[in-house]
């Protein structure tokens, strides 16, 4: 991670390593900055504020030998003009539909469905450590699936604080 144009990485290690796990494994856990959450710790978290001045760029080297890993990855960052919503994996800090439970400080799974985010499903997010500021009004949106083509119903509670 280079931030301001800087010639040397800022960060610069291995992903696990850096996720709090190591031996190029996955599992499921949660601590204050950092979480690997369901499926098999597969959705990786991270709450360290990173603040630069003009730019930043993050770039992820796959050195396996191995055929290339897939990675999805959302970097979320304030501009404060509009919020932009995201699906429902991406905002709860999970990855792959995870069907078990799943408990961290600011974000679980307290009733996880079944396959696909099908079934009753209840999930919860705090922004305690990233708040979202507004002055008037707030917007909330997100996704549907894909293109927005599924039909779930979904419901919210708002703590505005």
């Amino acid at each position: 991670m280079w931030w301001d144009d800087e010639e040397q990485p800022s960060v610069e290690v291995p992903l696990g390593d850096f996720f709090e796990q190591g031996h190029a494994e996955t599992r499921n856990f949660a601590s204050l900055p950092l979480c690997m959450s369901p499926q098999g710790g597969r959705g990786m978290t991270c709450y360290f504020p990173m603040p630069f001045g003009r730019s930043a760029r993050i770039q992820v080297t796959n050195e396996c030998e191995s055929a290339a890993a897939c990675l999805y990855y959302y970097i979320d960052y304030e501009i404060y003009a509009n919020l932009h919503g995201t699906g429902t994996e991406d905002y709860f800090n999970t990855a792959w539909c995870p069907q078990g439970t799943f408990a961290a400080p600011y974000f679980g799974i307290t009733m996880p469905g079944g396959p696909n985010w099908s079934g009753k499903i209840s999930l919860y997010r705090y922004h305690i450590e990233d708040p979202i500021y507004f002055e008037k009004s707030l917007r909330v949106t997100i996704e549907h699936g894909h293109a927005n083509r599924r039909s779930d119903d979904h419901a919210s509670t708002a703590y505005w604080y």
